[in-house]
């Protein structure tokens, strides 16, 4: 078994001559792509000035478990500081009570949070070799608003890690 350099953008990278580094590194490659994603997505693309992250290692959210895709659990995603976005993890829990509390439940989330784009979830990474990976983001954003994308991320030889591609999924 060879270990492999993964995604983690150059100063995160940390590949160690064992092959439990290599674990270790495909973690870290795994935070930078799904930071990546969600940044691309909500930040640049959309200039969210808030993201609200499921955060509930217990349960699936409302679109990937539609999707039949487990959530994964981003404790160490962060949104760059130059943006000025804030980020807040969401547990099923939370969002149970903001709707128990209100029976406008998505308007309240709104309230709540009122700079976002709604509710993000991120599944874990995939890797094809050392060059690509793919992940999966949903959103929900009211009775009527799911979506889902599927987006291909390759490491540049510079470390950055460019969206190759992006899949529009249906959510049903």
């Amino acid at each position: 078994m060879r270990c492999l350099a993964s995604f983690a953008l150059a100063a995160a990278v940390a590949v160690s001559a064992a092959c439990g580094g290599e674990r270790r590194a495909k973690a870290k490659g795994g935070t930078a792509v799904q930071s990546a994603v969600v940044s691309f997505l909500f930040l640049e693309r959309e200039h969210a000035r808030s993201i609200e992250l499921w955060a509930d290692s217990t349960r699936a959210g409302p679109v990937l478990s539609v999707l039949g895709i487990r959530p994964s659990v981003l404790a160490s995603l962060r949104v760059p500081a130059r943006t000025g976005a804030t980020l807040h993890r969401i547990t099923s829990d939370t969002m149970a009570t903001i709707f128990r509390d209100n029976p406008d439940g998505w308007e309240a989330f709104f309230r709540r949070y009122p700079a976002s784009s709604g509710l993000v979830e991120v599944s874990p990474v995939t890797f094809d070799g050392d060059s690509l990976a793919t992940v999966t983001v949903g959103r929900s954003c009211g009775e009527h608003c799911a979506v889902a994308w599927r987006l291909v991320v390759a490491r540049g030889a510079d470390g950055t890690l460019p969206i190759r591609k992006i899949e529009y999924l249906p959510v049903r």
